[in-house]
């Protein structure tokens, strides 16, 4: 237990939202994300840098190319895919 009471050490920083949402695309099998980038959510942007080796981030430049994009990379309907 740690000196504020909270049981967490201070040596791992506690995970935010959005690590925890892009961990739990990595732990429901999905192989990659498409999406074009904006600020509106950098944080989780931020979390699939942190586990880019998992789970690549695939840029497109237009909105409509992610679920293009999902079928021409051979993911099936049953394979979890996040499109930004």
């Amino acid at each position: 237990m740690t000196a504020s009471g909270t049981g967490l050490s201070k040596s791992a920083p506690p995970m935010t939202g959005a690590g925890v949402l892009v961990e739990s695309l990595v732990q429901a099998g999905a192989r990659m994300a498409f999406g074009v980038p904006g600020e509106s959510y950098l944080a989780v942007l931020d979390a699939l840098h942190d586990v880019r080796d998992r789970l690549p981030f695939i840029t497109c430049r237009m909105k409509p190319l992610p679920p293009i994009w999902r079928r021409l990379m051979g993911n099936s309907p049953a394979t979890p895919a996040w499109r930004l």
